[in-house]
C-alpha cells in the first residue's frame, strides 16, 4: 500500500496561517533560522540535504508539483548556491540523475 497520496496531501495542506509544510519547507531551506544563542545563522547542510531530499522524493513519488512561487524561491535560491560554490559539486546529498530529475523537465 503506498502512502504517496496521504503524503502529499498533507504536505500540500495549507494551515492556519495559510502556508503548508511544503511552504515552510521551502522557507526553511532559503531562509534559515538562527540556530545558536549568538544568532549564527550558518547554514547546516544535513539539514539542507535532509529538505532537498523531501522535496526531491515529493516531487518524484509522490507527483508534486510546484506552485509558481514555490519555484521561483527555488530555483533562485539553487542559483544562488551554485554561483557562491565556484567549482565545488554541489549537489545536497543527490546523485547526478536525481539532481538533473530535480532541477529539469520543468519541475523547478
Amino acid at each position: 500500500m503506498s502512502t504517496s497520496a496521504l503524503t502529499l496531501s498533507a504536505i500540500q495542506e495549507k494551515g492556519e496561517q495559510g502556508g503548508s509544510l511544503l511552504d515552510a519547507l521551502i522557507s526553511a531551506l532559503i531562509k534559515p533560522v538562527q540556530f545558536s544563542v549568538d544568532g549564527e545563522t550558518d547554514k547546516d547542510g544535513e539539514f539542507q540535504e535532509n529538505i532537498v531530499r523531501i522535496l526531491y522524493t515529493s516531487m518524484t513519488s509522490c507527483n508534486s508539483a510546484f506552485s509558481a512561487v514555490q519555484k521561483h524561491s527555488l530555483c533562485g535560491f539553487l542559483g544562488r548556491m551554485t554561483m557562491t560554490q565556484g567549482e565545488e559539486s554541489l549537489n545536497f546529498g543527490l546523485m547526478g540523475g536525481e539532481q538533473e530529475e530535480l532541477g529539469g523537465a520543468g519541475s523547478l
